[in-house]
């Protein structure tokens, strides 16, 4: 029920600001607006306030604003209220305010989430000591040690974890010079920050983590062995855990092979035998794995009929013994499959794996407030790094790079309103900001029957300098609604494989 109701009201609202925007444009330009109705279908109830109907109707998942001649078929009179009879200015923005708007709320909305609260993680208000340095990072490479202090990033003095990840994250790909405290001396070192590291997971500092369990992933060797939220890991086998990255790493190179967890849960210590499973972690472009269709994210059962732990050391990048064919058996989205490569005795196939068990981190929480002028600051901040992201998204799915499985459809945004909504206003409010701004987005590409779309024929009306005749407005728009359906076909398919459980998955008539 809260999943319904807050769908509702936050797809209500997106609707309501972007026809508000074409509405308002359109009634300041002197353009008659005939209906102005929230939602589709038949009309539940309404009033006539001057020259418009205002009206709620039954389908509240949309709405629409009716313009005196929008119709290409009507006929008209050159008046100055008619849509098409205006100038192409006027029609271009009457058009892009409905983007316009959803674009402008996303700046309104994430402001208000720093006025009444976010939950923050408490370590980045810490002083920067770190607690773990990842094996392989840039910072090990620099010869940083557990306790050493960080007192400033390039010349800028660093107060705690925030300023850290704030100074450091601007600069990837680049040699940045780090002043620490190590005991009574002071020091500093280089780092070279690879191109694709991530702020200090992929420096590799970090903060003091206590490998607390704060979630377990469904059909995961860690359910099935019955850890819980909450466990405090101790040991994995001879080893004393101290920290979460350093048990990842641990359970990294124990892939296919059963050990012994010591969890300490309300003050008992309770031991649990996991075997982490195989997990393929990278892969090399163009090699032999790669062209025979493993992926990363491949879970591995066997190779040549031969349990995973028989492979250790080869899938841990030691490399195979000579073998004409090796002969995958992997998870992948649930489903079993068999994939075989043709080594032909090459000992480096292009593919690395690692252990999972399917445990996430407890992150301790507090909430923290802005005042309005910080969160004008860090709304703004946020939004704008938002959009970017959106934008990143977008380019890597025109260009094949990002696979059409990740779009989500009404299912999913119904599920993730739901969620959100349970996490808090914060949380819903976030999520809006990021519905919104994706609509705007989406609503400006030039795909007929979207407002991106009527700005293209508007376009090319301004350089012929007269406008596309009626049948070929029809035919484009005929086009846009086939992709329109491709495209909710295609976000529908991949929300139903995510809300079906995955043994009813090959009962599914079009798999």
């Amino acid at each position: 029920m809260i999943t319904l109701i807050s769908f509702t009201i936050v797809i209500g609202i997106l609707i309501f600001v972007h026809e508000f925007g074409h509405f308002i444009v359109a009634k300041r330009t002197g353009v008659e607006v005939e209906k102005f109705s929230l939602g589709f279908g038949p009309k539940l109830f309404g009033f006539k306030r001057g020259e418009t109907h205002y009206m709620i109707s039954a389908i509240p998942l949309g709405g629409y604003v009716k313009l005196k001649g929008e119709n290409p078929d009507e006929p008209l009179t050159n008046d100055s209220k008619e849509f098409g009879s205006r100038s192409v200015g006027v029609r271009w923005a009457i058009v892009s305010a409905g983007p316009l708007m959803n674009f402008l709320l996303t700046f309104i909305l994430m402001p208000l989430v720093f006025i009444i609260g976010i939950q923050v993680p408490t370590y980045l208000e810490k002083k920067s000591v770190v607690h773990w340095v990842a094996e392989d990072s840039p910072a090990m490479t620099a010869g940083f040690q557990t306790g050493d202090h960080i007192l400033a990033v390039n010349g800028k003095e660093v107060e705690n974890w925030k300023m850290f990840n704030t100074l450091t994250q601007t600069q990837l790909g680049k040699e940045i010079k780090i002043r620490i405290r190590r005991g009574n001396r002071i020091q500093e070192k280089i780092v070279n920050l690879y191109s694709d590291s991530l702020s200090t997971a992929g420096i590799g500092l970090f903060p003091k983590m206590d490998a607390t369990i704060g979630g377990v992933v469904n059909d995961s060797p860690a359910l099935e062995a019955g850890l819980e939220p909450g466990d405090l890991i101790k040991e994995i086998g001879d080893n004393k855990i101290t920290h979460w990255v350093e048990m990842s790493e641990i359970i990294k190179k124990h892939l296919g092979e059963a050990v012994t967890f010591k969890i300490e849960r309300e003050g008992k210590l309770i031991t649990f035998k996991i075997k982490p499973a195989a997990r393929i972690d990278e892969i090399q472009k163009e090699s032999p794995a790669y062209q025979a269709g493993l992926r990363v994210g491949d879970t591995i059962l066997t190779i040549n009929s031969k349990d995973v732990s028989y492979w250790k050391g080869a899938l841990l990048g030691k490399g195979f013994p000579q073998e004409d064919k090796l002969t995958f058996e992997i998870v992948r989205d649930g489903k079993e499959l068999l994939t075989t490569i043709k080594s032909q005795n090459i000992q480096d196939i292009g593919i690395k794996a690692v252990g999972k068990i399917g445990i996430m981190p407890f992150e301790e929480t507090v909430l923290k407030r802005f005042g309005i002028l910080a969160s004008l600051k860090e709304g703004f901040k946020q939004a704008i790094e938002m959009t970017g992201l959106t934008l990143w998204a977008l380019g890597k799915l025109f260009t094949l790079k990002l696979s059409l499985k990740t779009l989500g459809g009404p299912i999913m945004i119904a599920k993730m309103t739901g969620t959100a909504a349970k996490l808090g206003l914060s949380s819903l409010l976030i999520f809006t900001a990021f519905l919104t701004l994706n609509l705007s987005i989406l609503n400006l590409l030039p795909i007929p029957i979207l407002d991106g779309g009527h700005l293209l024929f508007l376009l090319i009306e301004l350089i012929m300098r007269r406008p596309l005749g009626t049948k070929k407005i029809e035919i484009a728009q005929k086009i846009g609604f086939a992709l329109i359906i491709l495209l909710l076909l295609t976000v529908t398919y991949n929300d139903i494989l995510r809300a079906v459980p995955k043994k009813y998955l090959d009962f599914l008539p079009w798999r």
